[in-house]
């Protein structure tokens, strides 16, 4: 038995790191709209900036057509800015974390059986 669906009472909007996020009560019914397209479009959207060096989308004429894989590359603090608008924020050992952490996810992107959809470079 499939319920009916939930409007959401609130919304929360996220501020800069290390501040509080902002909490918007939504009392009338186009309010409980917005805020329910507010907080489950952020929960449907891609994180900001590109979180995955090791691998690109690739196109064709119908859209994304698979991934091109680049399991060599070197994650360093040139890539923070790409990776997160906000990595000047970071601190020096945030900055440091993330960038240890990539360097241990580019094993999981080494070459397997081929899949027509990847591409190794």
């Amino acid at each position: 038995m499939l319920s009916a669906s939930q409007l959401c009472i609130a919304a929360t909007h996220p501020h800069n790191p290390g501040e509080d996020p902002l909490t918007v009560q939504a009392m009338t019914n186009p309010e409980q709209i917005q805020a329910t397209r507010d907080t489950y479009g952020r929960q449907m959207s891609p994180p900001p900036g590109k979180p995955l060096i090791y691998g690109t989308f690739y196109h064709d004429a119908a859209g994304p057509a698979g991934v091109n894989m680049h399991p060599h590359r070197h994650f360093t603090e040139a890539h923070l800015p790409e990776y997160h608008p906000l990595s000047d924020m970071f601190d020096a050992h945030t900055k440091q974390r993330v960038i240890h952490v990539h360097r241990g996810l580019k094993y999981l992107f080494q070459p397997v059986p081929t899949y027509s959809a990847l591409h190794w470079s």
